[in-house]
């Protein structure tokens, strides 16, 4: 009789181990499926363009890109239903897509070539500081600066995003 005893604890045991176990693992899964669902939506950035909400994906939080030097504070109003020229560094174009892809939906942007700038296509026009200008330069230095009609973003492969958030960021809040 000791042995059927001792032998329904060992299962309940066994049991009540598994119950806790699985409990852990699927409040684990839940918290952190929660903190990613969170941490994805503090990372998105919602414009109110007309009628129309356009999301923007962000790849850093706001308090990650303050050491992005700024004399230029962009607003939504400077780049409506305007024309840009834009230039890429070749280094940097995968990267500028996702800022140039928003601007793309309330402005004519054409690409063309900077002046005192290698640029490996002849067939775009060669424009300056005298035409709305958006060049993405590559440099160590995170920076977005203006200067007459252009508007510099400078970052390297790395933190071009962070200088790319931080505009977004500075129009969101120039909106608000």
């Amino acid at each position: 009789m000791k042995k059927i005893k001792m032998k329904k604890y060992e299962k309940r045991k066994i049991w009540i181990s598994l119950i806790t176990s699985l409990l852990m693992i699927i409040s684990v899964v839940a918290f952190s499926l929660n903190l990613r669902n969170t941490e994805e939506e503090s990372k998105n950035l919602r414009f109110k363009i007309g009628n129309s909400i356009v999301e923007v994906k962000m790849v850093y939080l706001e308090n990650e890109t303050t050491e992005v030097e700024k004399n230029y504070h962009p607003n939504l109003e400077d780049f409506i239903n305007k024309k840009f020229y834009f230039f890429v560094d070749a280094r940097l174009r995968d990267k500028a897509i996702r800022l140039l892809s928003f601007l793309n939906y309330f402005t004519i942007l054409n690409e063309a070539c900077f002046q005192n700038f290698e640029c490996n296509n002849e067939q775009l026009p060669i424009k300056n500081c005298d035409d709305n200008f958006i060049l993405f330069e590559h440099s160590e230095k995170e920076e977005i600066r203006k200067e007459e009609k252009c508007i510099f973003l400078k970052g390297n492969e790395t933190t071009i995003d962070k200088v790319i958030d931080a505009f977004f960021y500075e129009m969101k809040n120039k909106k608000d």
